[in-house]
């Protein structure tokens, strides 16, 4: 974001720019997308099952975007830490 000077300018250059920037509008519909799974997945489950899933998840997926897209290195630790986070999922959700 530093580097893409949406936020340079005055406040309707700035309106301007985050409307027409397709990384803001990509995360912004990616939001609504994950938003609209999290209620769908609520309305069917309890909330500490949703809960601890979406973000055992969540941590799971951000460390493989880390790697895949930001060439982050992962380690045996992460890997390890990565299959716990999923075991733990699992008997959470096991009923």
């Amino acid at each position: 974001m530093k580097t893409s000077q949406v936020f340079s300018g005055g406040i309707l250059q700035t309106i301007q720019n985050i409307i027409t920037n397709p990384g803001i509008l990509i995360g912004g519909v990616l939001y609504i997308i994950a938003t609209l799974v999290y209620l769908l997945a609520l309305s069917k489950n309890n909330f500490f099952v949703v809960q601890a899933s979406m973000t055992g998840l969540a941590l799971v997926f951000s460390t493989l975007i880390a790697a895949l897209f930001f060439h982050e290195k992962i380690s045996i630790y992460n890997i390890a830490g990565i299959l716990i986070i999923f075991l733990g999922v699992l008997l959470v959700v096991k009923r």
